[in-house]
Parts: structure tokens; sequence; C-alpha cells
């Protein structure tokens, strides 16, 4: 998520976001959390139509809530117009990381321009890492406690 002036750490979602959600006052721990779970299901619900395998979709759904899901959609055609797999979370990624060079935020198929997206992908990464380290995690103490 890039942060905008007065957008401060409590909040969860950008204005424009949570009154799309009918959400107004985000500074309401509770409302910026009735926002941020409406807003996931609109992604979850936007990506699968386009990206059937769940997986990657939640990688999609991740990647748009820390993004900004109009640039990982600017990504999403990049990967298509460069003759990428479009459903695959590391090829969109490798086109949001482009987003940075004129090249690219200039391209016809890019609406929503420039966008510094290192951050937002490398967090990504950073998640999926952790998860897949408790998941191992996990699976090693249910096999300890199934063979005790």
């Amino acid at each position: 998520m890039i942060l905008k002036p007065g957008h401060g750490p409590r909040q969860q979602l950008l204005p424009e976001t949570g009154m799309a959600c009918g959400i107004v006052n985000l500074e309401n721990p509770a409302n910026s959390l009735k926002a941020g779970a409406s807003h996931v299901k609109w992604l979850n619900d936007y990506w699968k139509k386009k990206v059937l395998d769940s997986l990657e979709r939640t990688k999609f759904i991740r990647g748009s809530y820390n993004a900004g899901h109009g640039h990982v959609m600017d990504a999403y055609r990049l990967t298509e117009r460069h003759n990428g797999d479009q459903t695959n979370w590391d090829e969109v990624a490798q086109h949001l990381l482009k987003k940075s060079k004129t090249q690219y935020f200039n391209d016809p198929v890019v609406k929503f321009g420039y966008c510094l997206c290192q951050k937002p992908v490398q967090y990504l990464e950073n998640i999926l890492y952790l998860f897949n380290q408790y998941s191992t995690l996990i699976d090693e103490d249910v096999n300890l406690r199934s063979s005790s």
C-alpha cells in the first residue's frame, strides 16, 4: 500500500476505497476493519473471474490490497501485452516492478501511471515466505504429534 499524505498507519485503506465500501470514517477501527473486509471480498470476486487457481488468486488479492488494484491491473495488462501468463503472480509482479520505468508507465495499456512498487512486491514475497515457513512448522508439529 502506498501511503498518501494524511493516510496514517492506523488506516488500512485510502479514503476513496473506504467510500467505495460505504465507509467514510476510516479512523474508527471498527469501520476500518469493516471496509477492509469488504474490499478484500470485492477483490476476491474480481480476481475469481480472471485467476482460477486459488493460491495464485490469493497472491493477486494481497498484491491488489497492498499496491492498489489499478496498479496490479496495469501489470496484468502489461503481462498480456508481453505474452506472459497473466494468471501467474510472479510474472505479473515482474511487470508491476517495471511500472517505475518510463517506457512501461507510459505504455497505452497502463491506466494508473507510475508506481514505485518494489515495497509492495517485497512485502508480498515476505508474507508468502513466512506463510511457507509457518506451514512447514505446523506440518512438522502435526507429524510429531501423530507419531507419538
